[in-house]
């Protein structure tokens, strides 16, 4: 097996994934015009030595039709309690592993293909998982990094002067490159006794009214039959506006995920009890969403009653695709998606 030289594929290829794998860290546009890692889901967003966790991966390609090709996905694992808390710090753990034995399937139990992947919370060697005393205060813990890397295309070698281990090709051969290929990690903690839910929602609201929503594995995309037509129930709708998504001349209808406040948990990690901080990511393929970033519950304010945004709709008719992604900030995440069609 390769053993890696230096860390450059840590220190350069993932900074600019962070977002997609921290759980408090969130992606920065709410528009889906590429390839995007939207969330990475947890059984156990809390877990317990030994115990396996099995990582779920919320994906879109929204790249223009020609451009995409299928997506493949592989996860790496391996790394326990880094210094620092820092996927920096995997290196040495990782260097026995080259990812592109994750894509042949030589990679062991270390390495995973497809939406989903199960590890165990057991470092090599015996090595303890929680850590006690890591700094006064915080309950006793320990932690286990895992890395991905989705390719709208074929995963394979690195290309020349690549500085992640894998490379994402198209059908022509074609280096694919950032626009359709994300790298990032997920981080999950883990306690002798807390636990951590996720902050699942239970539908969606869209003009106040429930939507007919899907989420299975495959970028959490159902498309609805073709005989769906705006006025029936469930199925939501839009009117296409001739400015595009303009927040000012273009009427936005309202968008929320169904919450209950059952899903808010104490966090008392820290050493004193108070409530978990929750909030919802909105993402779209087309449009415009007027605020893709809202508070749903304060550590110390608590449930904050607005959490929905506005849709504004885009310039052309066809369907466009909308999500909700809730996150709290021990790591839990859920989500919620429906097709909207545009009428002319």
């Amino acid at each position: 097996m390769t053993v890696h030289a230096a860390p450059r594929w840590l220190f350069t290829a993932l900074a600019a994934a962070l977002p997609l794998g921290c759980g408090a860290d969130l992606p920065s546009s709410s528009s889906v015009e590429q390839l995007r890692v939207l969330a990475v889901q947890k059984d156990a967003p809390y877990a317990r030595p030994g115990q396996e966790v099995t990582l779920r991966m919320l994906w879109t390609d929204g790249r223009p039709e020609h451009a995409r090709g299928p997506v493949q996905v592989a996860w790496f694992s391996g790394c326990f309690n880094p210094p620092g808390d820092s996927y920096f710090g995997c290196y040495p753990q990782l260097a026995q592993l080259d990812p592109r034995d994750c894509v042949t399937g030589s990679g062991g139990a270390r390495c995973g293909l497809g939406d989903t992947f199960t590890f165990s919370m057991t470092p090599p060697g015996g090595a303890p998982l929680i850590l006690p005393q890591r700094s006064a205060g915080l309950t006793p813990y320990g932690l286990a990094v895992v890395f991905f890397a989705a390719c709208g295309g074929q995963l394979g070698p690195p290309p020349p002067g690549g500085a992640f281990p894998l490379g994402c090709y198209a059908p022509s051969g074609e280096v694919v490159g950032s626009e359709g290929f994300v790298a990032g990690y997920s981080s999950v903690y883990a306690y002798e006794d807390l636990q951590n839910a996720n902050p699942s929602p239970s539908g969606l609201l869209f003009g106040g009214v429930p939507a007919t929503t899907s989420c299975v594995d495959a970028g959490c995309l159902s498309p609805r039959p073709e005989a769906a037509r705006c006025g029936e129930p469930g199925v939501p709708c839009i009117s296409a506006c001739a400015d595009d998504g303009d927040t000012e001349s273009c009427p936005g209808v309202d968008v929320a995920p169904l919450l209950d406040r059952s899903i808010v948990e104490r966090d008392s990690a820290v050493g004193e009890a108070s409530e978990e901080q929750i909030w919802v990511s909105y993402f779209a393929t087309r449009g415009k969403l007027s605020q893709p970033l809202k508070l749903v519950n304060d550590a110390t304010r608590g449930w904050v009653g607005d959490y929905g945004t506005q849709l504004h709709a885009p310039r052309e008719p066809g369907p466009l695709e909308l999500w909700a992604v809730v996150r709290d900030n021990r790591g839990g995440v859920g989500w919620t998606h429906t097709r909207v069609i545009v009428q002319p």
